[in-house]
């Protein structure tokens, strides 16, 4: 025999605090919504909320809870009706519903500091998988990439780094100059890479955390030379399981046909992983094999101004004529990836790699910057 209701509501202590701790911010954006039509109010009276509970609950749920429940919600006299104790078991399925709906993804980053700085549309979530390759326009503003190359052109250890990378085999290929990154420092390149612009991006094309492979400063500077056709899987598929692999090339000069920019092959990210053969100190696609994809797909040239960002998948095909233009072409590559594609070399070739990165609103990059500068200062 049930008590009658009340014709008030009645109010009790949530007893969950997995499913009725919710945020005041959270409630102001999800307004809950009983199966019967009243509102459920809540309020953080005891940091743990409280609940109002429609008194006609009762008379419209009569089945008994289950006894699973009954530990966590009986509490000496608070909660003594089966009806309300339903109710109570009906609201938490309900929490749980709508919160799987508006909660990121427990595989998404976990450090975001300003949204707005790594929000990708749908839409160009699906352009990234189906081309296999994304631009995203002033991904930095131009004062930050101006201070970007202030740094750079004033750095001598960036300097003391640089590496030529031949072409080809023959002695007629020109190199184009690079500074390779495997690891992270306190400085503005890594800033740049781990930031919300670049690896919180990665994170959402992927819904995944990043964990960073390496990154590189390119220098093509007027009259050197380029990159052949390969995909960076083709460089890497001995190193990680699956070709789940994202690269990130930011502009740090113009790029243009002229000066060598980007050519991609959209779509080739679904033709798999193609042989490479190697070629001075690159890896190149098989030419034949290459000949026969170019006969079926386009390709297409990506010119990017200073702070475009574009994102490409391990897979897609990519290369860069030699600058042969009187202007420079500077960029970084950072390459990232996820967190669920194990690494399967033993031991790791760095130790970043066994944990996903923690991202970088601008004021830590800011702050990261200036260390960098006054480091230089003291250098030079």
């Amino acid at each position: 025999m049930h008590r009658q209701p009340n014709s008030s509501r009645q109010t009790f202590p949530a007893q969950d605090a997995k499913w009725s701790t919710t945020s005041s911010a959270q409630s102001a954006r999800t307004p809950r919504f009983w199966p019967f039509g009243s509102t459920l109010n809540e309020m953080d009276a005891r940091g743990g909320g409280s609940l109002a509970l429609p008194a006609q609950i009762d008379a419209q749920v009569t089945h008994r809870s289950s006894p699973q429940l009954r530990p966590h919600l009986i509490r000496s006299g608070q909660i003594t009706s089966p009806a309300r104790r339903c109710g109570l078991a009906i609201d938490r399925f309900y929490r749980h519903l709508t919160d799987q709906t508006n909660r990121p993804s427990c595989k998404s980053l976990r450090r975001r500091k300003d949204r707005s700085l790594s929000a990708l549309t749908d839409e160009q979530i699906h352009t990234y998988h189906d081309q296999g390759f994304l631009i995203v326009r002033e991904a930095f503003n131009r004062s930050q990439i101006d201070r970007f190359m202030k740094h750079a052109k004033a750095d001598p250890l960036l300097a003391r780094d640089v590496k030529h990378n031949q072409n080809y085999d023959d002695d007629d290929g020109i190199d184009t100059r690079l500074v390779n990154r495997p690891r992270l420092d306190d400085d503005i390149y890594t800033a740049f890479g781990i930031s919300e612009r670049i690896a919180g991006r990665c994170a959402a094309l992927y819904d995944d955390r990043m964990r960073h492979f390496y990154h590189l400063n390119m220098q093509k500077e007027p009259n050197t030379g380029g990159w052949q056709y390969h995909q960076d899987y083709g460089y890497h598929y001995k190193e990680f399981l699956y070709p789940k692999f994202v690269s990130v090339m930011l502009a740090l000069d113009p790029a243009t046909k002229k000066n060598g920019c980007l050519r991609v092959v959209p779509g080739s990210n679904k033709l798999g992983r193609l042989e490479h053969l190697q070629s001075g100190s690159q890896l190149i696609t098989d030419p034949e094999r290459l000949a026969l994809v170019l006969k079926e797909m386009d390709e297409v040239h990506c010119e990017l101004e200073p702070g475009d960002a574009m994102f490409f998948d391990g897979n897609i095909l990519h290369a860069s004529a030699p600058n042969v233009s009187d202007r420079p072409r500077w960029s970084m590559i950072y390459a990232y990836v996820p967190a669920s594609n194990p690494c399967v070399l033993d031991p790791l070739p760095e130790p970043m790699l066994d944990d996903p990165i923690e991202t970088l609103d601008d004021a830590a990059v800011d702050a990261i910057a200036d260390r960098h500068w006054a480091s230089i200062q003291q250098a030079c």
